[in-house]
């Protein structure tokens, strides 16, 4: 694929929809707002990253580019990366399900699988592509990837002006980071977990360093909240009745904002995961 063909696949991604919530009790409308992420190619907003990542390593004159990843991210890097014509390298957990590993598979990347963490998983891909001509798309290893995540706080702003702060995903960290380094005036609120409905964050592996990641939160005077069952339950019953089918992890930003946002402010949830992409996890709450 050369540059311009890869130019025309650009204006699938990004620029998603801002829409409001609505309550599924009274009917009426929620201080809240969606950011839709999901709506991009591969169903995440990794989409954003992707796209730059293979930008780039065209430009730098490489055939090969891989990740450690837990799903979304994988699933995202392989689809742009065939579509590119370079040769993908996935690293996943062998405990990733055989839905994903399937989805994952139509792309044709070559999977390294491990009993590893996450985090162990990354060091070990670092490693890997350090001593070869593998283009490393890690965490903390790629600053586009923050600066693709930006472009979301830039659009949240661009789309509303009643919007104080956000509540988003984090799991490695990459995707907090950039939202807060947009130096928006909006409010960075993290939203992780250990409930394993939510696969695409489950664990909060932390790899960008869990300093990073709690000072972005606290120079933006947000919080880090940690999602339990009731939570994502409750976002995913806001989504469902908002006509939204979202995967769990971003079900967990609805239900933690709700539980914690002020009825005096506006607030946004950008919603990182289709529902669509893993059945098996959505219809199991």
């Amino acid at each position: 694929m050369d540059f311009e063909q890869l130019s025309a696949l650009s204006l699938q991604v990004g620029s998603t929809p801002l829409i409001d919530l609505f309550c599924p009790e009274t009917k009426r409308p929620l201080n809240i707002s969606a950011k839709l992420e999901y709506i991009n190619p591969t169903g995440s907003h990794k989409d954003r990253e992707s796209l730059l990542v293979v930008e780039d390593c065209l430009s730098k004159g490489l055939n090969s580019v891989g990740c450690a990843s837990s799903g979304n991210f994988a699933l995202s890097l392989a689809y742009f990366a065939q579509q590119a014509g370079l040769v993908c390298h996935i690293w996943i957990s062998s405990h990733t399900s055989e839905l994903r590993k399937t989805l994952l598979q139509m792309y044709k990347p070559n999977i390294h699988e491990s009993e590893a963490s996450l985090f162990q998983l990354v060091s070990i891909s670092d490693k890997i592509m350090s001593n070869s001509d593998i283009y490393n798309a890690n965490p903390g290893m790629c600053d586009l990837k923050s600066y693709a995540n930006q472009s979301i706080a830039m659009e949240i702003v661009q789309q509303s002006s009643s919007i104080t702060s956000i509540y988003a995903c984090v799991n490695n960290g990459t995707h907090l980071l950039g939202l807060a380094a947009a130096n928006t005036s909006l409010q960075i609120n993290g939203v992780y977990t250990y409930e394993p409905l939510a696969a695409s964050i489950c664990g909060f592996s932390k790899v960008e360093g869990f300093k990073n990641i709690n000072d972005a939160i606290s120079n933006s005077s947000g919080h880090l909240h940690e999602a339990d069952i009731n939570d994502i339950s409750i976002g995913q019953r806001i989504a469902q009745h908002n006509g939204l089918i979202i995967e769990n992890a971003s079900a967990a930003t609805i239900g933690v904002a709700f539980r914690h946002m002020d009825p005096n402010t506006r607030v946004c949830c950008v919603l990182t995961g289709s529902g669509m992409k893993y059945p098996d996890e959505y219809i199991r709450l």
